[in-house]
């Protein structure tokens, strides 16, 4: 790695090899900076770091959350395989890492968590920790949620009634994976811009701010048919699409038939998804206003970090991959010219989720036996040769995704830009841990994130780190002066 860049530059575009990983404060609290960074960079060969703005506390089963996450109970057979305190589950609560300032928040019904007794006492941890890692050389980001105030961790908020996302009915979807709030939500943005603040306040040595799902992501069938939140209606106008007219279209049974239909045609899903969307103008305004709104608020995004860093600090934006992408609104972002980093999750246990949650909505809606939609399914939207190598069901520890590298390949070809990132999971049996990393970062030259340092054990840590020893480094872009 000698010699190597490692770095992003927020104007034009210059990389090299990037390999990042994203570190909970919790892991932070339970190892110490010094040993953790020893296992990123030495033994792994990280360039880069990223945390999230909070601190946890151990707390009896039951209450707080699960750590590692339930993704809405279907996810129970995960465990960490670095343990936590000493534990492979548990469940535990959490507090901001700093003190946050309240007159940046307004009198919206979103308002940060108070500091504790554990910010004053632990906070400087997180602090050191960042100093630490860039001392060393690392590029060190912040990662927050994007849309589920007050954003420090995914399973710790919600929007309130009145920012749900709703169906056309003006019903929300249950039992969501993701609680993203309605991206067209003044609430969300009032409360985004006093954390922005607060964050580019208290951690200004960092690089990045790093915000997960600035989409609508595509967990559930149903989810694919909101937002009509009234809220929606004046960003509606502003593309001149009528926000009352298409809600009601949207009740149709017949256009929830015509979307089904996309997920079965013999052919890729993003062709197929517009075709359906030529013959059914009302599909065509639905998504065409969902991808406006992604592109809004990631706008929001981006513009308000500049803001308030003077321009110091810059934007990750993170997302689904396509064809995924095309159902969330993301690839539009990402094809914008947005000035940010954007980095795509190869979330492939996830993969499994959607997948089954489409299959059985799809099969009923269209009266086809599930194993045939399951089938359609895993070729059409995931580029697979087969369910039968992927069950559409959330694999255990010790099983392997069923992800070859040659979908990896494809689906980052699909991208269209220049710079992305991609995002490995490190959940699953250590070998198909470290091919799907391979594969990934040969599809994207180097530029690759892992998800999270719960999942990587000692041995994948051996592992990943000697694949990358022995490979070149490639320079994929030298455009800044």
């Amino acid at each position: 790695m000698a010699g190597c860049i490692t770095r992003y530059q927020h104007v034009g575009f210059r990389m090299t090899r990037h390999i990042g990983v994203t570190v909970l404060p919790e892991y932070i609290q339970s190892e110490g900076a010094v040993n953790l960074l020893d296992q990123l960079q030495i033994h792994l060969g990280a360039t880069a770091v990223t945390t999230s703005p909070y601190l946890a506390t151990v707390v009896p089963e039951g209450q707080g959350h699960r750590e590692p996450p339930s993704d809405a109970g279907i996810g129970n057979v995960r465990l960490l395989s670095r343990p936590l305190w000493g534990k492979r589950e548990l469940w535990m609560t959490i507090t901001p890492s700093f003190v946050p300032n309240r007159e940046y928040y307004g009198a919206g019904p979103y308002q940060p968590d108070p500091a504790t007794t554990l910010t004053k006492t632990e906070g400087p941890i997180l602090t050191q920790f960042l100093d630490d890692a860039k001392a060393r050389g690392l590029s060190v980001s912040l990662q927050v949620m994007a849309a589920i105030p007050p954003c420090y961790r995914v399973q710790f908020g919600g929007p309130i009634p009145e920012d749900e996302p709703l169906m056309p009915k003006g019903q929300p979807v249950l039992n969501r994976v993701d609680n993203n709030a309605c991206l067209a939500s003044e609430n969300l943005r009032a409360y985004m811009r006093g954390m922005i603040a607060d964050l580019c306040r208290n951690y200004a040595q960092v690089d990045y701010l790093r915000f997960d799902w600035p989409e609508y992501p595509p967990y559930h069938f149903q989810s694919l048919l909101t937002d009509y939140n009234p809220q929606v209606a004046k960003f509606a106008s502003q593309i001149d699409v009528n926000f009352e007219k298409l809600s009601t279209a949207l009740q149709d049974a017949p256009l929830e038939v015509a979307l089904a239909g996309a997920f079965i045609e013999e052919a890729p899903f993003s062709d197929a998804l517009q075709l359906v969307k030529e013959k059914n103008p009302a599909l065509n305004d639905h998504f065409r206003l969902r991808d406006y709104l992604v592109l809004q608020y990631g706008t929001f995004l981006v513009e308000t970090v500049s803001e308030f860093s003077d321009g110091k600090i810059g934007v990750i934006l993170q997302g689904f991959p396509p064809p995924l992408s095309d159902l969330s609104g993301f690839i539009g972002l990402m094809k914008s010219g947005l000035e940010a980093v954007f980095a795509v999750k190869f979330y492939t246990m996830h993969w499994s989720l959607i997948g089954a949650n489409y299959a059985r909505h799809v099969s009923k809606i269209l009266n086809r036996s599930i194993d045939d939609v399951e089938q359609r399914l895993a070729r059409n939207l995931l580029g697979l040769t087969s369910a039968a190598a992927f069950p559409m069901a959330y694999p255990t520890p010790v099983e392997n995704h069923g992800v070859s590298e040659d979908v990896i390949q494809k689906m980052v070809e699909q991208l269209g830009i220049a710079n992305a990132v991609g995002i490995s999971h490190a959940y699953g049996p250590v070998d198909d841990v470290v091919a799907r990393f391979a594969a990934l970062f040969k599809a994207t030259r180097g530029q690759i994130e892992i998800n999270r340092y719960a999942y990587l054990s000692d041995e994948i840590i051996s592992e990943i780190g000697a694949f990358l020893r022995e490979q070149p480094c490639p320079v994929i872009a030298e455009n800044v002066p």
